[in-house]
């Protein structure tokens, strides 16, 4: 068990801290900020954390395998979509001062979806 996870360690630094810096960014309390001017804010900065942890889950993967079947794909992009909806269950369940929103659930799977996209198209799936 610590070889495999030494091993998912060394694979995917970047992912990591990107998962450990979205998770602390979705618990801690936020200082009020006013940004009316920016319609939905709140869901664009869903979109770009998800999109950037997709996309770095994405390249890590492709650097560290090098036989690249569908299915792993179809995880790559389920896996920081069930990330980001734990996330919404911690800040409603066990947090006071966050709420869970199914609108940003939804706006974590439209970065995860634009990010494997965008991942897919820069880093194109090698031939078998």
């Amino acid at each position: 068990m610590r070889d495999k996870l030494t091993i998912c360690i060394k694979r995917y630094p970047f992912s990591l801290i990107i998962t450990i810096l979205i998770g602390y960014l979705s618990l801690f309390t936020p200082p009020k900020v006013e940004l009316e001017q920016v319609a939905l804010s709140d869901k664009w900065a869903h979109i770009i954390m998800y999109l950037i942890l997709e996309m770095s889950v994405l390249i890590e993967y492709k650097r560290s395998h090098s036989q690249q079947r569908l299915y792993p794909y179809i995880l790559l992009f389920l896996l920081p979509c069930a990330y980001g909806g734990a996330m919404e269950l911690i800040q409603h369940y066990c947090t006071t001062d966050r709420s869970g929103d199914w609108l940003d659930f939804i706006a974590n799977v439209i970065g995860c979806g634009i990010g494997i996209t965008i991942g897919l198209f820069i880093y194109p799936r090698q031939r078998q």
